[in-house]
């Protein structure tokens, strides 16, 4: 018994001797007489110490504008864009087509222009075989060449990412214009003289530019060249003058729809801002 009471007397005595060290431990020590204070914090940067000098360079953020100037202007400038066609409704015969257009820009929007193209004709496979399966010689003019004076507007314009690799600037036009069209007769006899036809041509169309640069673009449009045209009479005698065909000739309507691709490059090649960024 009396050993029990020892033993347990001696593990309180360690128990408490312990709980006290520790204590002590958590303890911060006393600044002793003579030492000095803790530091204090670091002042903060103020305001003005953040803003760069007034001749230093400028911040990363000063030239991010969130709504970009338009990267094209065309006021004032003179486009001429040289393109290749081809027309595309018609199943017997096929144009193919090499010209310009010149155009003066009056605003950014509205602008005047003059074009001419000269074509080269292709009878399709359609327009060779009608003889040998129907036993009948198609009736068909070629034309030759076209010249207009046309006017052009800008409703859109905008822009798309190229493959995060870049910008590029568009925008669309509508075209409307007149000028005239020269035509000419494929006789069925080809022993048979021709006639020639020079035809008051109204057009109208859509396109649009793809600006690389700020001096050269894609152009291209879809335009309907509407006028009429003299056909050969089904009923001409052989060894009938080209003018007396032409006197009975048989009038109609021709849509000559036609698609064109080229590059245009404007005049002066640079351009300056008038409004503030």
């Amino acid at each position: 018994m009396r050993q029990l009471v020892v033993g347990l007397t001696a593990c309180i005595a360690v128990l408490g001797f312990g709980r006290c060290a520790y204590a002590q431990q958590e303890q911060p020590e006393e600044a002793g007489p003579g030492e000095g204070k803790p530091a204090a914090p670091a002042a903060q940067p103020t305001e003005a110490a953040a803003q760069p000098s007034a001749g230093g360079a400028k911040s990363l953020w000063s030239d991010i504008v969130v709504i970009p100037r338009k990267a094209v202007l065309k006021t004032g400038r003179l486009e001429l864009a040289p393109f290749a066609g081809v027309t595309l409704n018609d199943p017997l015969i096929r144009h193919y087509a090499i010209g310009g257009v010149l155009t003066y820009f009056f605003s950014d929007v509205f602008g005047v222009g003059i074009e001419g193209e000269y074509y080269r004709r292709q009878i399709t496979d359609r327009g060779s075989l009608i003889g040998l399966q129907y036993h009948r010689v198609p009736t068909i003019n070629e034309m030759h060449w076209a010249a207009a004076l046309d006017f052009s507007y800008v409703p859109i314009y905008g822009k798309f990412a190229f493959f995060n690799h870049g910008i590029i600037h568009w925008e669309s036009m509508v075209i409307g214009g007149v000028g005239m069209t020269n035509t000419e007769i494929i006789p069925r006899n080809p022993s048979d003289q021709t006639f020639v036809n020079y035809d008051i041509t109204p057009n109208l169309g859509i396109g649009g530019r793809l600006f690389m640069t700020g001096w050269w673009s894609i152009w291209f449009n879809f335009r309907d060249y509407v006028f009429p045209d003299k056909f050969e009479n089904t009923n001409r005698m052989p060894g009938s003058s080209g003018e007396q065909a032409k006197s009975q000739a048989d009038t109609q309507i021709i849509n000559n729809v036609m698609f064109a691709i080229g590059a245009s490059f404007f005049v002066p090649t640079g351009f300056n801002y008038h409004t503030p960024r």
